[in-house]
């Protein structure tokens, strides 16, 4: 009874990895993940979260700035545009409990991505 116990645990172990791998494969943000990130350092908080999430910027480039947020499936569910502030408050309280990632970008580069869990 144990070893059909354990098999049966590998199999959905090897099942959820493999989603994993296909989700590292076909999400939107994969291909985009920035290489060096030394001089834009940021902070999202609180984080996990019940709704609402500031989000410091250090823009050190000045740029104009876009925000998406995409659910865990990779759909878009946020979008803020010609963001110039240091500092961004953004509600997501109408959005379901799970995994978001934040993705900041300017017309040449991404300069972030992060990880939000909405509770």
């Amino acid at each position: 009874m144990s070893n059909y116990k354990y098999n049966i645990s590998c199999q959905i172990e090897d099942v959820i990895m493999q989603s994993f791998h296909n989700y590292q494969n076909t999400h939107p943000l994969m291909d985009t993940i920035p290489k060096n990130l030394d001089n834009f350092v940021s902070s999202v908080y609180p984080n996990p979260t019940t709704g609402k999430v500031q989000i410091l910027i250090n823009n050190t480039d000045n740029a104009i700035l876009t925000l998406d947020i995409y659910n865990s499936i990779g759909k878009l569910v946020y979008k803020l545009e010609n963001i110039e502030d240091d500092y961004i408050e953004i509600d997501i309280s109408n959005q379901s409990s799970g995994l978001y990632m934040l993705k900041l970008y300017d017309n040449k580069s991404v300069k972030m991505i992060k990880k939000i869990i909405k509770q």
